[in-house]
């Protein structure tokens, strides 16, 4: 059954840090954006749907759809090689913001490309030829593209809720039905491994229903 997430807590306003000097102290800075952006949009249950994700674009006046439905879209665009190359994308057309998607996708993989473009957005990546997170340094994209999946993680999955429910194994928290393969391995192991405490942002998505 999903995780219900009880009300949140009052949020302590944060500054971000300046320079990150360290690759870890990057990660908790964009674990809290994710979260931060969670709790904005009222994620209150666990595994985040589809039907989540597309009222959290509706909320954020972003333009969500799938390929099949974008078809026009992509075509005006010239963007059906690029499409055809990648599982997902955000691109920015005279002032909105589009967030395209395979159709074909299964499931996770589906919610984790869309969850990877709302954090191209939200950490306000660079913009190259219309699409969020491009960038002319290979080296910039590939940090973004870093950046994103860990947005996409965070928010799908956030640690503070799965340190709070004492999955030990594996298997128990591949029962939760949140992540799976390669994702929940990911995430599992930064669970058993991370040293961490809690933020004050981590803090109002922890209290369970």
């Amino acid at each position: 059954s999903p995780l219900e997430i009880g009300k949140f807590l009052a949020l302590k306003n944060t500054p971000a840090p300046s320079t990150m000097k360290w690759r870890g102290e990057k990660m908790k800075y964009i674990n809290q954006h994710a979260d931060q952006f969670a709790i904005d949009n009222k994620v209150s249950s666990l595994p985040v749907t589809l039907p989540m994700l597309k009222e959290i674009a509706r909320n954020n006046k972003w333009h969500m759809y799938s390929y099949l439905e974008a078809n026009r879209i992509i075509e005006f665009l010239n963007l059906k090689k690029y499409a055809k190359r990648h599982r997902a994308f955000a691109y920015n057309y005279k002032g909105r913001t589009y967030v395209l998607y395979d159709d074909e996708l299964g499931v996770i993989d589906r919610n984790f490309a869309i969850a990877h473009e709302f954090g191209h957005i939200v950490l306000n990546h660079t913009v190259s030829g219309g699409i969020l997170g491009k960038d002319k340094d290979p080296n910039q994209k590939a940090k973004q593209e870093n950046e994103a999946d860990a947005f996409a993680y965070e928010f799908l999955c956030p640690l503070c809720v799965m340190r709070k429910c004492k999955l030990k194994t594996l298997d128990a928290f591949l029962a939760t039905g949140i992540l799976e393969g390669d994702y929940a391995l990911h995430q599992f192991s930064k669970c058993q491994t991370s040293n961490h405490y809690l933020t004050p942002v981590e803090a109002s998505r922890l209290e369970i229903h």
